[in-house]
């Protein structure tokens, strides 16, 4: 799936599924990204209710850089191993 977005579009609310991983156990929630130049980086991300959904509201000014950002959610566990979700990718296209 691709989701499109302008540099420069005000706050987006990412929010990205972990299933079928179960994450009400998890210790750490968090949203890795890479963006169209290489940068690499995370965000805390929130369990959405009793849900398997994360999420994160990107600022403004994140998103200034047009091409594809590639998103995946992450999870760790104290008695199991790591997990990625799928990757999900943002278009971003200028203005």
């Amino acid at each position: 799936m691709t989701n499109v977005v302008k540099v420069g579009d005000g706050e987006i609310v990412i929010t990205l599924d972990m299933n079928p991983t179960d994450i009400s156990t998890a210790t750490v929630l968090k949203i890795k990204y890479r963006k169209p130049d290489g940068t690499k980086g995370d965000w805390v991300a929130t369990r959405v209710a009793l849900t398997n959904f994360v999420t994160y509201t990107a600022p403004k000014t994140f998103f200034t850089l047009p091409g594809a950002y590639k998103l995946n959610a992450y999870a760790e566990f104290t008695t199991a191993a790591p997990h990625t979700g799928d990757d999900v990718f943002f278009l971003v296209e200028p203005v």
